[in-house]
């Protein structure tokens, strides 16, 4: 005891320095990833938005010009949502925004980018359901297709292709059952039929989500596009097949496999020269 008193005088500061790191490490890593978009956001000209939709408030980023009437609009993936395979994280916030990466990438004239409800921007109805059971439950699909309507209410848009990543390749379908003014859908390494990805991997059911496979319906109108990776043992391209079992036609879906990609890949790498064949109508089913 009298060594640690002696340490304390000589060292007077070290207490408070030991307590300082202890609170400012435990908002380091939301904040950290904030800044990281913010960053990545700002290189591609992005401007930081964020909507306070009924339910939730949602970080976004756009570019959009004033005259705009068609709008491509980026969702992000499930993010940080587990720590492993039973521990369920407390911020679900992405290490790495693939989706934003993407988004920064396009030179459409208006983008916007929507990070999923509760990833950046806690708040007290971001319970770990949010991010688990019920990732893609109507109240999630409701905010975000919230922030789309408010964005879509400020300018003459009448056009929007939806591109989401994982999980936000599902909400993409989802919100499109809901919406007039989508015209295509793209995913990247979707989970597109969630009962048979959960059967696939032997987890617990999302019992609180919805399933794109419940609305082929309604999805079999709209032109689509699901790109896949090779190699990918997360999503991988059975899950897409069983979901095309739920579309009555299959004349307006593409499927396109990218070899030696999994679902952690840097997609950024290839995204540019993805989306120039999907726009032209150039993409193989058997990858670039």
């Amino acid at each position: 005891m009298e060594q640690v008193l002696a340490y304390l005088k000589q060292y007077p500061l070290f207490p408070i320095c030991i307590i300082l790191l202890l609170v400012i490490g435990t908002g380091c890593p939301r904040q950290s990833r904030l800044d990281k978009a913010d960053n990545l956001a700002t290189s591609a000209h992005l401007q930081s938005i964020v909507f306070h939709t009924d339910l939730f408030a949602i970080q976004g980023y756009q570019r959009i010009k004033p005259c705009a009437t068609s709008l491509v609009v980026y969702l992000e993936g499930d993010g940080a949502a587990w720590i492993n395979r039973h521990t369920i994280a407390s911020d679900p916030t992405p290490k790495e925004p693939t989706a934003l990466q993407l988004a920064a990438l396009d030179p459409a004239d208006n983008i916007l980018y929507l990070a999923r409800p509760c990833q950046y921007l806690p708040g007290p109805t971001c319970t770990k359901k949010y991010w688990t059971s019920h990732r893609y439950s109507p109240e999630i699909r409701q905010a975000i297709n919230q922030a789309i309507t408010e964005v879509t209410d400020r300018y003459p848009i009448t056009r929007i292709t939806i591109i989401g990543y994982s999980g936000g390749g599902v909400l993409a379908s989802l919100i499109a059952t809901r919406r007039k003014d989508v015209t295509r859908i793209i995913t990247i390494a979707a989970n597109l039929d969630i009962d048979f990805w959960t059967n696939l991997h032997n987890v617990t059911p999302l019992w609180g989500s919805e399933n794109p496979c419940t609305y082929g319906e309604k999805l079999q109108h709209i032109p689509q596009t699901h790109i896949i990776g090779g190699n990918d043992d997360i999503v991988p391209v059975e899950v897409i097949q069983s979901y095309l079992h739920c579309l009555p036609t299959k004349l307006n879906t593409t499927i396109t496999v990218i070899p030696n990609l999994d679902h952690h890949s840097r997609w950024e790498k290839q995204w540019s020269e993805i989306l120039t064949r999907i726009r032209a109508g150039t993409i193989p089913p058997n990858g670039l």
